[in-house]
């Protein structure tokens, strides 16, 4: 398998947490000019400095999140991701700006650290000092990584964000003292403090996602080849209309929603909501499909390769030729796993659970999705009653067959071929 970590989405979020700390520099460093630490802080000063460290937790997290996305042009929805972002992390910066000023001082009184007025300290050590920065940055940090994840609506990204956030943060703010001692000034020590500490928290952010990402898409061929597409919500919509998570621009052929992707346990069933234009799994028309590792995707002129952190880890998937190998009417293997499914003509296995009710039909919302026209909407259900499963025809428009013959209700036998529509399926129990 291919490394999983994606360079390219890194260097973009380290790059827009550089660019949101060296905005967020010029409205603080207004605030700040000329302020040394032991001089005496006016309330006009305090709001102030919350204002601005607002705006500096509100462009790290904005631009950190905007680049989620794999486009580096400006559109509509990176407009909308740059704005939630903004407003999320700068409210929560109002809390973490108080708390951590109030441990930064707490540590400071704790390890008796003073300053003069003019900014020296003349009592205390400077590892105390660091160590007070580094863990008021953390709280920002923390808190700025927690508003991407809230941003980003993914609940999972929560936890992520604010560990990223953490560890940026301590990054930023060791180095913060060390640059300040490095450059003899206030102002160039907050510029680079604060630019080093939207880098480091973009950059962990981005790693700790990288790291802990369960499933992903890469591009592999197309106008977007190289990008990656990380599989983070409970359904994934694929097509050339914005709003898509995994958006395909460019190609004509692509359908404003042509599939999309949900999620099942540690599964990822890719669903053809075309309506026609067809979705291709490892080169085979497909309208529902459990994916595997390297499955080839073919949407338009686009080729994406699916790829799970699952697999990665040990556990084994089968090949594609396997999982397509079993044609209608003939019996699997000896040895073959004998729980109950239909199989199509392609080979593909829908499993048939014994304590729910399983729907076909050309709605996505079916378990069991058949983008034929000679399919209705709802078309059968297949039911598990009295240690077996029985097919129900669902008032279709073409009828339900059993064996050949037309059913309104009938217990299915293994090696039992259930007609939808044009569709047949073998049974195997």
């Amino acid at each position: 398998m291919e490394a999983d970590l994606n360079r390219r989405q890194l260097f973009l979020k380290g790059l827009a947490g550089f660019v949101g700390g060296a905005l967020g520099w010029m409205p603080n460093e207004l605030v700040m000019h000329g302020h040394r630490l032991g001089e005496a802080i006016s309330v006009t000063l305090v709001l102030g400095n919350y204002v601005g460290q607002a705006i500096l937790a509100g462009l790290i997290g904005g631009l950190v999140l905007a680049v989620e996305l794999p486009l580096v042009v400006i559109t509509p929805q990176i407009k909308r991701r740059l704005l939630r972002g903004f407003i999320i992390c700068a409210v929560l910066s109002l809390f973490s700006s108080y708390f951590s000023d109030r441990i930064f001082n707490s540590v400071l009184q704790w390890g008796g650290v003073a300053f003069s007025p003019q900014g020296e300290m003349v009592h205390g050590s400077i590892i105390v000092l660091v160590m007070a920065r580094a863990l008021g940055w953390a709280i920002e940090g923390a808190l700025i990584g927690v508003g991407v994840g809230v941003a980003s609506l993914v609940v999972a990204n929560v936890i992520k964000g604010g560990l990223g956030g953490l560890i940026g943060g301590v990054v930023g703010g060791l180095s913060f003292d060390a640059i300040a001692a490095a450059t003899q000034g206030g102002m160039a020590a907050r510029f680079f403090g604060f630019s080093a500490v939207g880098l480091a928290i973009g950059l962990f952010i981005g790693l700790v996602h990288e790291l802990t990402k369960a499933a992903w898409l890469k591009v592999e061929q197309g106008r977007l080849r190289g990008r990656e597409f990380p599989l983070e919500k409970a359904v994934v919509g694929i097509g050339r209309a914005e709003e898509n998570d995994v958006g395909l621009f460019g190609d004509p052929a692509v359908k404003p929603r042509h599939a999309q992707i949900a999620r099942r346990g540690h599964d990822f069933v890719l669903k053809d909501l075309s309506g026609g234009a067809n979705v291709f799994v490892n080169g085979q028309a497909v309208s529902t499909a459990t994916l595997r590792e390297d499955d080839r995707i073919k949407i338009g002129d686009y080729e994406l390769r699916f790829h799970s952190r699952k697999t990665a880890a040990g556990v084994s998937a089968p090949t594609p030729a396997a999982r397509h190998a079993a044609p209608v009417g003939r019996a699997p293997a000896a040895g073959a796993a004998a729980s109950p499914r239909l199989i199509d003509e392609n080979g593909r296995e829908f499993p048939l659970r014994a304590d729910v009710s399983t729907r076909l039909g050309r709605e996505t919302d079916n378990e069991v999705v058949l983008m034929m026209p000679s399919v209705s909407r709802y078309h059968a259900v297949v039911e598990p009653r009295d240690g077996g499963f029985f097919v129900k025809d669902l008032g279709s428009h073409n009828g339900t067959y059993v064996g050949g013959q037309r059913v309104s209700e009938a217990r299915l036998h293994d090696g039992d071929v259930v007609g939808v529509g044009d569709v047949q399926l073998l049974f195997r129990a």
